[in-house]
């Protein structure tokens, strides 16, 4: 959005540019055409965001809900989850694309699974019943947001075996990220807005521990807005944490259309709920990647294991995933250049070495396109 921009989908207009692949002799290859997204108007003068309306579907380009947390079972089995629903498509008659992406990890054991549904137009309809804000199906998984903030998730992989039904309480713990909620992008500008403590109850199954009956925390975020996301070599580096002493942490690195940094900033909810905007150069905030793991699927080099620093906070930790193989592999027009690294991580404070707190990690823009037919069109 993780700006933040999330995970999220390629989306695409029709006007192209020149792109000079240049290479490091005459011998290099031509010059080609690569089509490109246009650079979508700034979102009108931002409004104040209300609740529970501003969690249902938005007349906008991209529009993103986003699920991640820890659960434990009464057996003692450790989770980790993520859902993700994407919609495209503006206002108008191509508003119809949507996808729900899923994963689950079982902590302890290193066992990782993800799954993605996508919908097309008359099969995932976004227009929930009067009073509830959200109420999508995709395939077998669904995203529905009660009238009274109440949220639930199902997910069904195709795999038999592995699912999760979760209930998530309303929660008074936000974040309005930029102070008010609303932020400008490399390629337009968005609302974002999170719930970084909600608390869940529910149901994971797996085919080792089969169906579970789990209990936990969830990070939330919504954000929507005419903007563009282009992937490699724009992209973003996310984390969304939640400390053992009840703040929370969001810390974002957005990559410009050319690869170089367009923004480092943040977000910090202290545990009496006291929001702080933060800035990369004014409070110190430094990322130094440690290591790297390259997915065998799409080659991409993810920086997995990373020192964290918020100078103004007095925050210095290292982030390490629970295993490195968190991948969310992502087709679009037959290729995988949508696809990132969302995986459950720790917070390990340097110095001590002891865990602070848990979240997610999510790497986007770092598998390359070749070819470059994805950014033609809509899927």
């Amino acid at each position: 959005m993780r700006s933040s921009i999330h995970p999220k989908i390629i989306v695409c207009a029709s006007v192209t540019v020149a792109l000079i692949m240049a290479g490091a002799c005459s011998t290099g290859p031509e010059p080609r055409e690569v089509p490109v997204p246009a650079r979508p108007l700034p979102t009108s003068t931002p409004r104040p965001l209300a609740f529970p309306a501003d969690h249902s579907s938005h007349a906008s380009e991209t529009e993103w809900w986003y699920y991640s947390g820890h659960l434990m079972s009464d057996a003692g089995s450790e989770y980790g989850f993520h859902l993700a629903l994407f919609r495209t498509g503006g206002d108008g008659p191509d508003r119809t694309f949507e996808r729900i992406q899923a994963s689950v990890i079982e902590l302890g054991v290193g066992q990782h699974w993800h799954w993605t549904y996508d919908g097309v137009a008359g099969t995932a309809g976004s227009d929930a019943p009067d009073g509830m804000p959200l109420d999508v199906s995709v395939g077998e998984s669904s995203v529905r947001i009660g009238a009274g903030g109440a949220h639930a998730l199902k997910a069904s992989a195709r795999t038999d075996g592995i699912s999760f039904d979760l209930s998530l309480a309303q929660s008074d713990s936000m974040m309005l990220h930029d102070d008010i909620g609303w932020l400008a992008f490399p390629l337009g500008s968005s609302y974002y807005y999170t719930f970084p403590r909600m608390h869940v109850s529910g149901f994971v199954e797996t085919p080792g521990r089969g169906r579970e009956k789990v209990r936990g925390e969830a990070w939330y975020d919504h954000q929507w807005g005419d903007f563009v996301v282009l992937g490699w070599p724009s992209g973003w580096y996310w984390i969304g944490l939640n400390f053992d002493d009840g703040a929370s942490l969001m810390v974002s690195e957005v990559r410009d259309v050319d690869g170089g940094r367009f923004r480092l900033f943040g977000t910090y909810l202290d545990s009496s709920g006291n929001q702080r905007e933060l800035e990369g150069a004014t409070d110190a905030i430094e990322i130094e990647h440690l290591e790297y793991w390259t997915s065998p699927e799409t080659d991409a080099d993810y920086p997995i294991v990373s020192r964290v620093k918020v100078g103004s906070l007095g925050l210095d930790f290292e982030l390490w995933p629970a295993i490195k193989a968190q991948e969310a592999l992502t087709m679009v027009g037959g290729d995988a250049v949508a696809s990132y690294w969302e995986g459950s991580v720790s917070a390990m404070e340097v110095g001590t070495g002891r865990e602070i707190g848990r979240g997610y990690l999510e790497l986007a823009g770092y598998v390359k396109p070749e070819p470059l037919s994805w950014r033609m069109g809509r899927p």
